[in-house]
């Protein structure tokens, strides 16, 4: 397909991995900042990157954040490059903190 496979040498990767590589030449899915939904179906692992957060690894749908977002009027350039779990990211949509009860 044309594709760079150098920065994948040795591993072993799932169709769902596979095939999202031979499309895009990436193994990011979606666009920066948007919701990726059953990660875990698609043989994508992700964490929510939040120290704080009480289940990292449970969420169903996880939100790659860039720096531009600006969903809720928030500015979210303080959580740029970071995954946030459902949880996470909703807590910061509505009070624009991920501190709990702040």
């Amino acid at each position: 397909g044309g594709r760079d496979w150098s920065g994948l040498a040795g591993s072993v990767l799932c169709d769902a991995c596979y095939n999202q590589f031979m499309k895009k030449g990436t193994l990011e899915r979606g666009k920066p900042g948007t919701l990726v939904r059953g990660a875990a179906r698609s043989g994508l692992k992700m964490r929510c990157t939040y120290p704080g957060c009480e289940r990292p690894d449970e969420s169903r749908h996880f939100y790659p954040i860039d720096g531009e977002k600006k969903a809720g009027g928030r500015d979210w350039s303080g959580l740029a490059g970071s995954v946030l779990c459902d949880t996470c990211y909703h807590q910061f949509l509505r009070t624009g903190t991920l501190v709990r009860g702040a």
